[in-house]
């Protein structure tokens, strides 16, 4: 019984932390849609400002993409060389 009243206490609490936080969205998301919606020029900075971030963000990705390949590259080539020094050493193919 004290085990369900801890736990319909912590559900309660998660409860009230999602519905404060879904709140703070909804205002997010109307102060967005009142920006757009006040003049063509406001939602066209907004759709800028939009766009020039996923460009950001493609930019980004595409380094990060970059360097993977040069560290599986590095990494391929370690370990080659690993293995043909286990093999000189212990003598095993």
């Amino acid at each position: 019984m004290v085990n369900t009243l801890a736990v319909d206490n912590e559900a309660k609490q998660t409860i009230e932390a999602l519905r404060t936080e879904l709140q703070k969205t909804k205002e997010r998301l109307q102060a967005v849609e009142e920006l757009k919606s006040q003049s063509g020029d406001s939602g066209k900075l907004v759709d800028s400002y939009i766009s020039g971030k996923i460009t950001q963000l493609k930019e980004q990705i595409a380094t990060l993409e970059k360097r993977e390949e040069r560290y599986k590259t590095v990494f391929a080539d370690r370990i080659s060389v690993f293995r043909r020094a286990c093999c000189e050493i212990f003598g095993y193919k």
